[in-house]
């Protein structure tokens, strides 16, 4: 190499000891090589080697990687940077296209790195991805009563405030304990028992900040809020219970 050398026992240790994920993906598509670093983010196994890579990730993101590989073999873009919030961890991942001297495309680079302890690094992440030079996001969450609570906020962070905008009582959900809990289980539609909002006033003011179309057909009425099944008889019920009441009461926990 025109700026040194080491051997091949070398190149291993130096490629492993760096604090990042790589992944080397060649010009048609196969998976040929990964680090082996001590705390890898993603783990992988000699099973991928030689490997589509399009097989070596959901149907949901399948898309997204197609299209960067396509935008990097056609010399329409040098790198897709993502971040995603993995737990506690904020994972920075970025794409980059390998060329050779004469601008000849010889594959891919996938580099990964856990940004938690950075001090620089603020939590806006979410469990959607983003390609910001080509504006493409990935989300497949339609907002209905039956949407987690977590998973919502996960995916679009910026509702937290117009939860909160809707009920004060929402307020809690800025609480980590809370959000990594309850708010992992607890749908909309309890949401807006605990906050006394009827759903459809919940749900559509959700929508709207996203720009979803309004939700109609919800039904509501003696504090229960939701669809109601056509297999539903209301002279059946022998006994009520008002699960809001509960919800109230900071000391309650819910079993997982």
């Amino acid at each position: 190499m025109k700026s040194g050398s080491f051997t091949k026992e070398e190149l291993n240790a130096i490629l492993n000891t760096l604090p990042i994920d790589m992944t080397f993906v060649d010009r048609n598509d196969k998976v040929k090589y990964f680090s082996q670093g001590k705390e890898r983010i993603f783990q992988r196994s000699r099973a991928i080697l030689n490997r589509d890579v399009l097989l070596c990730h959901p149907p949901s993101s399948a898309g997204i990687v197609e299209k960067i590989l396509d935008d990097f073999s056609n010399n329409k873009e040098e790198s897709a940077p993502f971040w995603i919030q993995m737990g506690d961890k904020f994972i920075h991942i970025e794409y980059f296209a390998l060329k050779d001297e004469n601008g000849k495309y010889l594959g891919t680079l996938e580099v990964s790195q856990d940004l938690s302890e950075k001090e620089n690094c603020k939590a806006a992440a979410t469990d959607f991805v983003i390609w910001k030079k080509s504006e493409i996001v990935e989300t497949n969450i339609i907002i209905t009563p039956k949407t987690k609570v977590a998973e919502l906020l996960d995916a679009y962070p910026q509702l937290e405030d117009v939860l909160i905008d809707i009920a004060p009582t929402f307020k809690k959900l800025k609480n980590p304990v809370l959000r990594r809990t309850i708010a992992r289980v607890a749908t909309l539609q309890q949401a807006a028992s605990v906050g006394g909002v009827p759903v459809d006033v919940i749900i559509n003011k959700l929508r709207g900040s996203l720009g979803q179309e309004e939700m109609k057909n919800m039904e509501q009425g003696n504090n229960y809020a939701g669809y109601k099944p056509t297999w539903f008889d209301e002279n059946t019920i022998a006994k009520s219970f008002d699960v809001g009441k509960p919800l109230h009461r900071e000391a309650i926990h819910w079993v997982m």
